[in-house]
């Protein structure tokens, strides 16, 4: 059968991919955001980024709770709190995250192990590290009862933050989600001890 001029002007184009030669073959990726490589950078490398961000969060924590008391701020207070949470409560959370990570067990069953091991572990190391770095000696008695009832009093506040934190937010910023807790958690307390509230 043979096609008329007309006809053959109806018919679509032999190579169709010819009629888009003005679309990039390989379109560049959309730039990450500063965010996106935030995270990229904690999982990539999660003890030394969350180490860093909880020195700073417990050092502005520091300060910031200072306001509250009628004394200067104390430089070397501030320098503890940083240590103490780059170094020690940082760590041990991330390592701790990272093998309930592996495991299959309930959500609410890793919360309550963390409770009842991770939070006292982590306050013991806590009290008797600044202690060691403020006097050069072993806490008294009286400070064992008061890191106990303390312990006990901020269940109500690490309870609700921690079922928070595990329904909003991946694994990876647990440990950053804590420090900002704990920031709030250290002005929260020292406000109580000004105020009378809470008698340490």
């Amino acid at each position: 059968m043979v096609l008329t001029r007309s006809a053959r002007k109806s018919l679509p184009p032999k190579h169709p991919d010819k009629e888009f030669k003005e679309l990039p073959k390989n379109p560049k990726p959309k730039a990450k955001t500063l965010y996106s490589k935030y995270q990229s950078l904690l999982i990539a490398r999660p003890y030394i980024v969350n180490s860093l961000q909880s020195a700073a969060t417990a050092a502005a924590g520091a300060i910031t709770a200072s306001l509250f008391q009628p004394k200067a701020i104390d430089t070397k207070e501030v320098l503890i709190y940083a240590v103490l949470a780059g170094l020690i409560m940082a760590p041990a959370s991330v390592a701790w995250y990272s093998q309930m990570a592996k495991k299959s067990w309930a959500a609410h069953v890793k919360l309550i192990l963390e409770w009842v091991i991770l939070t006292p572990v982590l306050n013991i190391v806590f009290v008797v590290s600044k202690a060691a770095l403020e006097e050069q000696k072993l806490p008294a008695e009286e400070k064992w009862r008061d890191t106990a009832k303390l312990t006990g009093f901020s269940l109500f506040f690490w309870v609700p933050w921690g079922v928070l934190r595990t329904s909003l937010l991946p694994a990876h910023l647990y440990v950053a989600f804590n420090a900002f807790g704990a920031y709030l958690w250290q002005i929260l307390l020292v406000s109580m001890v000004s105020y009378e509230l809470l008698n340490l």
